[in-house]
Order: structure tokens, then C-alpha cells, then sequence
């Protein structure tokens, strides 16, 4: 118990850290004018558990628009953060339009760390996919909650879309953190919920699957007790099958991918491919998900393909697949079998 208890202690010490930038963050917000979102994590810890502290901390998420993006990583940075990595590839957009384009329609989100606040992650929009979680973060956030955290009012998903987000990051990533998981039951007991009204939602916003995935993997795992309406949802969807086996082969797969061969690589992303659009509700879903696996930022540089040619990088895109896994082979010392 001894080191189980000082991890306790630890996660104790981040849950209240926690709590103090959320709470900075509303004020350097404030004086900004910039609208901001949190989400996940410690509002949902602060919501939901009888004790934040009992919820692992690890980064901090916040949504703010497009066009207020420049402002608050200027704010960011005025108070300590620095950016871990630049996901946007500057040296990359700065080739052409296409370049640029592409990578800003790929990407959604950057990390900073600060040695006082520690991990935040600043995300322009909510989802990798428009059409499989169509709902605006700026509409979330007008008929959004407003919760207390040290006498400090931060605005929050309502019970919802809360709700309907968990489920789609759950299942966009395979349920690859069991903490993801365990926060449904505690969502799903706080409240009588309208069932016809959050399974149409679900289907307005384009995350019907994910939902009932989601709830079927907590009546499975967690013991949640669905009503009717949701047992008979989840036994209609033949999906479900497919999507607990591709999760389950997840959850028993290696951890160190990076490690692997090349031919158990390819695997690995066409199950991740494949759960993605077993979870689509309508084609053109699917069709955005597979046109993200057709290209990835990494064979951008691989070779230099100029601007106005920029098409040609899907169709060398089994090429610059194969060098890449070189070259990470040759890092790691992996076989290539």
C-alpha cells in the first residue's frame, strides 16, 4: 500500500494544482477577451467524483476559436508556458498554400508546459473528424454550465454534450486509457437523463456509434445499468461486435509500437482505421476518416514534393510509408520482417 498511497498523495498535489490554473487561466482569459473552454479532466473530476483528487491528473485541456488562437498562445507564453512541440510544422506550412492547408486542417491541438502549472494542451477545434462530432464548440459553450472552482466562475460542457464528447475522444482513440472509460458511470449517475432527447443529439451531432459504444463498454466493464431504451440501441447495432473486438485487440496488443515489425505495424493502423469507420454514422464520415490515414504529415518530410504539386504526395504515399519505417527500425533497432 505504501507506494499506492504516495502516488495518492502525488495525484492529490496536481489535482490542486490543477484547480489554481484553471482558475489563472480564467482570469489571464478574462483580461484577454478571449472565450475559452475546458474540458475533460479535472472539470469533469470537479463535476463528477466525490473527490477530484481520486481521478488521475495528468494535462490540462482547453478549447479557444481559430481566430483566437495567435492572442492566447501569446497569453500562454507571457505566463510561463512554452510549446513542446510544434505540431503545425512551420517549416513545413511555409513551403506553399497546400502545405499550409493541409496541415492545419490535420492538426487541431499543441502542448506547453510550465514548470509551475505544468501540461496544458490548446485545441482550436474538438475533434480530428467535422462530421463525426459535428456540435460547434461555440454553441457548447453558450449553452454550456458554469461551475465554482475557488470562487472562480469557469464555463463547462452541460451534462450532454459532456457526455456525447467522452464517448467520441473515447472511441476515436480505442478506449486506450481505462481513466476515459471509468468517467462514464460517474457522468451517467449523476443525473436522470432524457434518453430520446440525448440519443437524438447524438445523431445531430454525428456520434451516435460512439455513444452507444460507450455505453455498451460500461454496462460490459464498469456495471452500469442501462435502461431499456439503451439496451434495446445498443442490441440493434450490429456494429458493437466489431468494435469490441478491434478495442480488445487494442487493449491486448504491445505497448511499445515503435517496436514491431513492419507487417504488425500496417496491421495495427488498418484495426485503428477500421474502428474509426465502424464508428462513422454516415459515409461521408468515413470518407473524411480514410482520406486522414491517406496521407500523414510525417512523408512530408520524407521528400520535398513543390506546392502546386501537392497531389502527388498521396500517390507516393506507400513510399515515404516504407522510408519512414526505416528509418524508425534503424532508430530503434527493429526488425523490418
Amino acid at each position: 500500500m505504501g507506494p499506492l498511497l504516495e502516488e495518492s498523495r502525488r495525484n492529490a498535489v496536481k489535482a490542486l494544482r490543477a484547480q489554481r490554473t484553471h482558475v489563472l487561466l480564467a482570469r489571464w482569459f478574462a483580461a484577454a477577451a478571449i472565450d475559452w473552454l475546458p474540458f475533460k479532466g479535472m472539470t469533469t473530476a470537479l463535476r463528477y467524483y466525490h473527490d477530484a483528487s481520486t481521478r488521475q491528473v495528468n494535462d490540462l485541456d482547453i478549447w479557444v476559436s481559430a481566430g483566437s488562437r495567435s492572442l492566447a498562445q501569446a497569453t500562454l507564453r507571457d505566463h510561463g508556458f512554452r510549446v513542446l512541440d510544434t505540431n503545425i510544422c512551420s517549416d513545413l506550412a511555409a513551403r506553399g498554400t497546400r502545405h499550409s492547408e493541409y496541415l492545419s486542417n490535420y492538426y487541431h491541438e499543441e502542448q506547453y508546459y510550465s514548470p509551475e502549472f505544468g501540461l496544458l494542451e490548446l485545441h482550436w477545434r474538438l475533434a480530428d473528424n467535422p462530421f463525426q462530432f459535428k456540435l460547434a464548440p461555440e454553441s457548447i459553450l453558450a449553452d454550456g454550465d458554469t461551475i465554482e472552482i475557488g470562487g472562480t466562475g469557469v464555463r463547462v460542457m452541460n451534462d450532454i454534450d459532456l457526455l456525447l464528447y467522452l464517448c467520441e475522444h473515447g472511441g476515436r482513440h480505442g478506449w486506450s486509457r481505462m481513466k476515459w472509460l471509468a468517467d462514464l458511470p460517474h457522468v451517467l449517475n449523476d443525473r436522470v437523463w432524457d434518453w430520446p432527447k440525448l440519443l437524438s443529439r447524438a445523431r445531430q451531432a454525428g456520434c451516435y456509434q460512439s455513444l452507444i459504444f460507450g455505453l455498451a463498454l460500461s454496462q460490459d466493464l464498469l456495471g452500469w445499468c442501462p435502461p431499456r431504451q439503451v439496451r434495446e440501441a445498443i442490441a440493434s447495432s450490429f456494429r458493437l461486435r466489431i468494435a469490441r473486438r478491434l478495442v480488445g485487440q487494442n487493449w491486448d496488443g504491445p505497448a511499445a509500437v515503435k517496436s514491431l515489425p513492419f507487417a504488425k505495424v500496417v496491421l495495427l493502423v488498418l484495426q485503428e482505421l477500421m474502428l474509426k469507420v465502424v464508428l462513422t454514422n454516415t459515409l461521408r464520415a468515413a470518407l473524411h476518416q480514410i482520406r486522414r490515414y491517406l496521407l500523414s504529415p510525417n512523408d512530408l518530410r520524407v521528400m520535398r514534393i513543390p506546392d502546386r504539386w501537392f497531389g502527388l504526395y498521396y500517390l507516393m504515399r506507400p513510399f515515404t510509408f516504407l522510408v519512414s519505417r526505416v528509418k524508425m527500425a534503424l532508430s530503434f533497432g527493429a526488425p523490418l520482417r
